[in-house]
């Protein structure tokens, strides 16, 4: 799947170049969108602790309702 991720990557960035290239407006050039990459285990972790975090700091303002 990584792969095929990055083959999009590579066919859209060839895309925006030509597209950049022929345009008549010399606009600047924007990076290409990405394809969405799963979530890796450890981003999964840290955001639930992000999460965690925000809550306890919610529950401490609100006394826990």
């Amino acid at each position: 799947m990584a792969r095929l991720d990055n083959l999009f990557d590579a066919v859209n960035a060839v895309n925006e170049t030509l597209v950049a290239v022929h345009s008549s407006k010399r606009s600047a050039m924007h990076r290409p969108n990405r394809a969405p990459r799963p979530e890796t285990a450890i981003q999964r972790i840290e955001s639930r602790q992000r999460v965690s975090r925000l809550d306890e700091i919610v529950n401490r303002m609100t006394g826990g309702r």
